[in-house]
């Protein structure tokens, strides 16, 4: 018994830790609500690492790009398909 209520401590204090860490890491986040996160995550153990982890989770689920290509997030647009002419624009042709 004794040793069965070591291994769910230190499984618990890991899964904390490893949490904590993640909240620390995050930048979804403002000091605010990675205090509040902290405190859920030691003072409610299971409870509080699972419901950080969710959050986390959460807001890593948005997808950020910078590709415009891909304003969609379908990930599929064919650039062979448009020219510059397409545009308005023939290429070198800059001031005239």
């Amino acid at each position: 018994m004794t040793t069965a209520l070591i291994i769910f401590v230190a499984i618990v204090v890991i899964l904390n830790i490893a949490v904590s860490r993640n909240v620390y890491r995050s930048h979804k986040f403002d000091g605010r609500q990675k205090s509040f996160q902290f405190a859920l995550i030691w003072l409610v153990p299971v409870i509080g690492s699972i419901a950080s982890y969710s959050f986390l989770n959460e807001a890593r689920d948005e997808r950020f790009t910078t590709d415009l290509s891909d304003r969609g997030g379908s990930g599929d647009y064919d650039r062979s398909a448009h020219t510059p002419a397409d545009y308005g624009g023939g290429g070198g042709d800059i001031g005239g």
